[in-house]
């Protein structure tokens, strides 16, 4: 979970393949914040990474 305000984070989770996947208006966390949920998705393995 991410706070939907924070680009930063949300950046550093769509370069590491995390996809957002939910979006909270904020009535379900302390803070009242809108929030997205991110799921991980695994990029395909590529050939000079399995070397």
């Amino acid at each position: 979970m991410a706070f939907a305000r924070n680009r930063r984070a949300r950046a550093f989770y769509a370069r590491e393949g995390f996809q957002e996947v939910a979006f909270g208006d904020g009535s379900d966390n302390e803070e009242g914040e809108p929030d997205i949920q991110l799921n991980w998705v695994p990029r395909p393995a590529t050939e000079e990474v399995c070397r």
